[in-house]
């Protein structure tokens, strides 16, 4: 089960932590950043069940350091602008970290180039 999904620096949100529990409806205003939330659950089950995704090497100007690998998904089923998914267009990366139950953490990068991301368990 998710437990929290982190936003940085994607759409709306500069830095925000969203905790989900066993039932958890996200209300708010027009523009608050509902469908940006769901936007960024959708990306974190695209990496979770790696439909035509790729291992690759992270590109460089991500500087993930010991991370030889990571996950490159499908994102052209989720029609994300690249272009614009940045905190009031701010420089990439865009950054979305969902903790789960298990310990497992995903932390996703966007960039204007794609999206990578890296699974580790906390464990």
């Amino acid at each position: 089960m998710l437990r929290t999904l982190r936003l940085q620096n994607y759409r709306c949100f500069r830095d925000h932590t969203v905790t989900f529990h066993a039932s958890t409806v996200v209300v708010g205003k027009n523009n608050a950043g509902k469908s940006t939330i769901v936007e960024a659950l959708h990306l974190i089950a695209a990496i979770v069940n790696r439909n035509g995704a790729s291992f690759v090497t992270p590109p460089q100007i991500l500087e993930l350091g010991h991370f030889q690998r990571c996950i490159a998904p499908s994102i052209a089923h989720l029609d994300l602008n690249l272009q614009t998914a940045f905190y009031r267009y701010s420089d990439p990366p865009a950054i979305i970290t969902a903790t789960f139950a298990n310990g497992a953490i995903i932390t996703a990068y966007l960039h204007k180039d794609g999206v990578h991301a890296t699974v580790h368990n906390a464990k």
